[in-house]
């Protein structure tokens, strides 16, 4: 089971990499970016609960994931403000019609360290060092 965990995790961590490339000042890829963004917590998330045996639902909500992680370690909830945030862009961003288009570097910049924050988080409780 930990191999797989560290397989969704390793995954996280490459849509987190395409978050952060694809996010340039001049660039108006904010909204994918912050896609990305959304994308790596949830694949965090879910590692962490195969981590632990659990059967992961076919769910983008990062609270509800989140949450389901607070099961094993309550220090998940203190990630609960940045899943909500994060939480909307699984599908806000997905197809052409939904594009953020007036989603700013700014807000796109704190989606990323959200997700790096979920990220270091489910490493932290995984990775035994």
């Amino acid at each position: 089971m930990k191999e797989k965990a560290l397989d969704w995790l390793r995954y996280a961590e490459a849509d987190f990499l395409v978050a952060k490339m694809i996010l340039k000042p001049e660039d108006l890829l904010a909204g994918m970016s912050a896609y990305h963004s959304q994308q790596a917590a949830e694949k965090a998330l879910k590692a962490y609960l195969i981590y632990h045996d659990k059967e992961i639902p076919r769910s983008h909500d990062l609270v509800l994931l989140n949450r389901l992680c607070a099961a094993w370690d309550i220090e998940f909830l203190l990630y609960d403000p940045m899943a909500a945030k994060l939480s909307p862009f699984s599908v806000k961003t997905r197809y052409p019609d939904d594009l953020c288009s007036d989603l700013t570097i700014e807000e796109a910049e704190t989606l990323l360290v959200c997700a790096q924050e979920c990220i270091r988080l489910v490493r932290s409780k995984i990775i035994v060092v």
